[in-house]
């Protein structure tokens, strides 16, 4: 019997399941591997430090993973700061009403 192909839409949906299950698996590697050094650099205190091979070692176990994240992730980047500046914005108009009352008053 002849063998059927698949259609090209049936490869690109496994395609994608396997690209989802290696993102998914991902994730979990980096969120584990930020957790198990977060916890190492609290109760090791050997791991704070610099190691003449691999460098500064709380980089390694914390701020590699997160900036992985950030990587996978850049949208998540983007709506904290625009948060950010749209909040120190309200500040800065806060403080320059509360300046322009201040100086109302000081002419009475």
């Amino acid at each position: 019997m002849p063998r059927k192909n698949p259609s090209p839409d049936s490869r690109q949906r496994r395609h994608n399941q396997t690209i989802r299950i290696d993102i998914v698996a991902m994730h979990r590697l980096i969120y584990a591997w930020l957790a198990l050094g977060t916890i190492a650099v609290i109760f090791v205190p050997a791991l704070r430090g610099y190691d003449a091979w691999i460098g500064w070692l709380p980089f390694w176990l914390i701020g590699a993973p997160l900036i992985n994240l950030l990587a996978l992730h850049p949208h998540r980047l983007a709506a904290l700061s625009q948060r950010l500046l749209v909040g120190l914005r309200q500040r800065r108009q806060a403080v320059s009403r509360r300046n322009q009352a201040k100086n109302l008053f000081k002419v009475f």
